[in-house]
């Protein structure tokens, strides 16, 4: 709380300090140079306190505040956890877009051959082993071949890595 404190005071003491400058030059013309300059010296002690975030270590200067505040060391977490919690992340994201591309998948394919969106499912994209699996209405059925080498051809991946099968 006294970082903030001196902060006011040196704020308030620039304006006290410009407000007299002020009152004391005779001249219009230099009561313009003043303003001007007192202005950014009191912009300058405003912007202080904000002025070491932009260094390039303000985060680990911010973590150590938290650590000192809280009195919590991140050096205690283990390296397991992290990774932990590294391997969820990225299985999270493989899932998402895994069926991010399903959807799209299925549009293209109402888009392309007409009729209802069939139910797609992809698999295997984290692995690099990527299947997909088209089932197709009924009245679709007749085209299976052709929309199976069009999701191959989409993906640029084998025929063999996609199975199309009707509901």
């Amino acid at each position: 709380m006294t970082a903030m404190g001196e902060w006011l005071k040196q704020i308030i003491l620039l304006v006290i300090l410009a407000t007299v400058a002020d009152l004391l030059l005779p001249t219009r013309s230099m009561q313009r140079y003043v303003r001007v300059v007192m202005g950014v010296a009191v912009l300058a002690a405003m912007l202080q306190p904000i002025l070491p975030l932009m260094r390039a270590d303000w985060a680990d200067r911010a973590a150590a505040a938290v650590e000192a505040e809280l009195g919590f060391d991140t050096t205690s977490v283990p390296a397991g956890k992290a990774a932990q919690v590294a391997n969820v992340m990225a299985d999270q994201q493989a899932r998402t877009a895994q069926e991010l591309l399903a959807a799209r998948l299925a549009d293209g394919i109402r888009q392309t051959f007409g009729g209802p969106a069939p139910d797609v499912t992809v698999s295997g994209l984290a692995q690099r082993d990527l299947s997909v699996d088209v089932a197709l209405d009924a009245s679709q059925s007749a085209r299976a071949g052709e929309i199976a080498a069009w999701v191959a051809g989409e993906l640029q991946i084998g025929r063999d890595a996609v199975h199309v099968h009707t509901r």
